[in-house]
This record gives C-alpha cells, sequence and structure tokens, in this order.
C-alpha cells in the first residue's frame, strides 16, 4: 500500500510542482528557457544513444528489437533531434508528441500506481522510466509555453506524424519483431474501469475513449500554449531550436556592432596622439 501512495505522490508532485514553476519563473525568459531544454535535450539523446550502444554490443541485443517502438522511445529520439537540429516540418510534431508521452506517463503513476508496482519492474529501470518521461514533460512544455507557440496551421502535419508514429508502434512493429511491446500498454493497464465500454474485455481497442480523450488533449495543449504566448513576441537567442545555425547568426548580429566600437576606438587613439 505504501508504495502505490510513493508513486502517486511522485506523479502528482512532479507535474504540480514543474507546472507553476515554469509558467512563473521562466515567463519572460526565453533564452533561459532554451538554456534549459538545450540541456535536457542533449541529456535524453546521449543518454538514449549510450543505452541503445550497449545494448547492441555489451549485451548483444540484436539491433532490430533495440529499435523505438513505443510513443517514449521514439520521443526520445525524436524531440532531442528535432530541437537541436531546427528542422522545421518535425518542431511542432516532436513538442506535441513528446509532451503526450511525459505527461501521460506521470498521470499514469498517478492514477494507476499499481500497473507500475505489480510490474515486477527492477528499481533502476523504474527510476529511469520516471526520469526520462519527466524530461520529456519538463522540455516540450517549456517549449510550447515559454519559447514558441504550436502552431494551429501546422496542426494537420503534426496529426499525420502523430498517426504514422502510432501506426509504426501499434501495428507494424508490434505485429512484426516487437510483439508484447507495443503502444497499448496504457489501454491494457492505466485507462481506470471507468472510462470503459461496458461489455468490453481487456485487451480491445477502448477506441472511443481514446478519440475523446485525444481531443480533449488537442484543444487543452493548444489552448494553454496560445494563451501563454498570446500578446508577446521575443527574439530567439543562440540556444533556440537548431543552436549551431543560431548561433552564428547571433555572431554575425554581433559583427556591426562589433566594427562600429573598433572603428571608434580608432578615432579615440588618433584623437589621443594629435
Amino acid at each position: 500500500m505504501l508504495d502505490y501512495i510513493y508513486v502517486t505522490v511522485i506523479g502528482l508532485l512532479l507535474i504540480l510542482i514543474t507546472v507553476p514553476l515554469v509558467l512563473v519563473f521562466l515567463r519572460g525568459k526565453r533564452e533561459l528557457a532554451e538554456k534549459i531544454v538545450f540541456a535536457v535535450c542533449c541529456f535524453v539523446l546521449i543518454y538514449k544513444l549510450i543505452h541503445f550502444t550497449m545494448y547492441c554490443t555489451i549485451y548483444n541485443k540484436r539491433i532490430i528489437e533495440q529499435l523505438p517502438v513505443e510513443i517514449s522511445s521514439i520521443s526520445y529520439f525524436l524531440f532531442p533531434i528535432a530541437y537541436l537540429t531546427g528542422i522545421k516540418w518535425l518542431k511542432d510534431s516532436s513538442r506535441f508528441i513528446a509532451f503526450m508521452a511525459g505527461f501521460i506517463q506521470l498521470v499514469a503513476i498517478s492514477v494507476s500506481p499499481q500497473s507500475f508496482v505489480l510490474s515486477e519492474m527492477p528499481y533502476f529501470t523504474f527510476v529511469e522510466s520516471i526520469i526520462l518521461h519527466y524530461a520529456l514533460f519538463l522540455g516540450s512544455f517549456i517549449c510550447i509555453t515559454c519559447i514558441e507557440p504550436l502552431n494551429i496551421k501546422q496542426l494537420p502535419l503534426t496529426l499525420a506524424i502523430f498517426t504514422v508514429v502510432v501506426l509504426w508502434g501499434g501495428v507494424l512493429a508490434a505485429q512484426t519483431w516487437q510483439t508484447g511491446s507495443n503502444i497499448m500498454f496504457v489501454q491494457e493497464n492505466v485507462i481506470p474501469p471507468f472510462l470503459l465500454i461496458p461489455g468490453l474485455g481487456k485487451g480491445k481497442l477502448y477506441i472511443i475513449e481514446y478519440v475523446m480523450i485525444f481531443l480533449v488533449y488537442c484543444v487543452a495543449v493548444y489552448g494553454v500554449s496560445y494563451a501563454c504566448h498570446k500578446g508577446k513576441t521575443s527574439k530567439a537567442s543562440a540556444w533556440n531550436m537548431g543552436p549551431i545555425r543560431n548561433y552564428i547568426a547571433y555572431l554575425q548580429s554581433l559583427a556591426p556592432v562589433d566594427t562600429v566600437t573598433s572603428t571608434e576606438s580608432q578615432q579615440e587613439d588618433i584623437t589621443t596622439q594629435l
């Protein structure tokens, strides 16, 4: 019983503490927000690359078995790569999917702790999962509230990419080499009984609940993103999406100032000499 309480408290605290901290202390501080997201993306991507490499070398696992299948495991690569490279067509979808993966995980351990406690998941794996999902939640939440709003015009593309991810994990990969390890974990283990359609057994596709929850999620996440950016415009810093490109542009923007300063200094030296 205490294990259930501990897991629930962890999930709730991570959400209830993070949301106000981000909205209050990072409001209007885009450069700081971008630095935090940059650090989060570097951490997640490097950690997962090391994890992938170790399993395929030290533990002699087949590469095909380590390919990301679930929404979360895909987001571990999709979100950092999209942010660090600045790929425009992946920008909104990566944030949208990463926030969904992180938020659902934190909600899941709060409303259904028994799914994790009874899963016999090793302690390290559980802690690792919490940290990585929280990183997705934190990074994507900062992105959509403090850096750039989600673009409603990009919604069709975002939904198309999300559909591809679902089909990849829930249909293609699950029915080929990853049987039993697909994105339906939430459906089968996490959704509370009062949300399920009476008469449908476990393992069925609860399509009505999925569609309703997904629509609410879309409205909520786009609404929050728009509300946080309404009437505010701020320039990106060198730590924004695609930092290498932006950093070069940032240095170039400083060049005229440096030239002017250098010219003024030379004029002062000449005046002094005269």
